[in-house]
This record gives C-alpha cells, structure tokens and sequence, in this order.
C-alpha cells in the first residue's frame, strides 16, 4: 500500500491573500512503484505532476479555506491520499 505525503510552504508567511503555495511530493510505496499523482488544491484546480510547483507556484487569490490533497497509485493499483488545510486571509 502507498503512504501519500507531501511537504508545503506558502508566502508570504502572514497567509494574507495573495498566497503563493509550493508542494513536494514525499509518498512512499514499499512493494511497488507510485505510478500516478493526483492533487486538488481546492479552488476547482488540479494536477497529475508529481511536484506541480516546481516551475511556479499555485497561487490563492481570494481568502478562504482550501483543502490541499494528493491521491497516489501505485504499481498495484493500490491508492491512498493525504492532506491538509490551506487558510487565506484578507
């Protein structure tokens, strides 16, 4: 079975809109491979990169809630997603 992990980072650190988010993909699978990546960034946009912000960052416009998640496959078929709450101030 795969562990679905990621780091993150925002800027600035205050979370006042604009807010700029960076992920790195940190899932595991010890049988087999992960073949595939899914994120949400919960603002209706996704990505099937494994680390989609290395170019540029995902960036929050409006203030809110946003929950951040990513889905992996492994080789097996067998998935797993984690995930984590993005708060954006006015």
């Amino acid at each position: 079975m795969p562990s679905a992990g990621f780091t993150f980072t925002t800027s600035p650190a205050s979370n006042k809109a604009p807010v700029a988010l960076r992920v790195t993909d940190t899932s595991t699978s010890v049988a087999c491979g992960i073949t595939s990546w899914l994120w949400s960034f919960g603002d209706n946009t996704t990505s099937n990169v494994q680390n989609p912000t290395v170019g540029s960052p995902h960036t929050y416009l409006v203030a809110g809630t946003y929950t951040v998640t990513l889905k992996v496959t492994n080789a097996a078929g067998s998935r797993t997603t984690g995930g984590v709450q993005i708060v954006v101030k006015p």
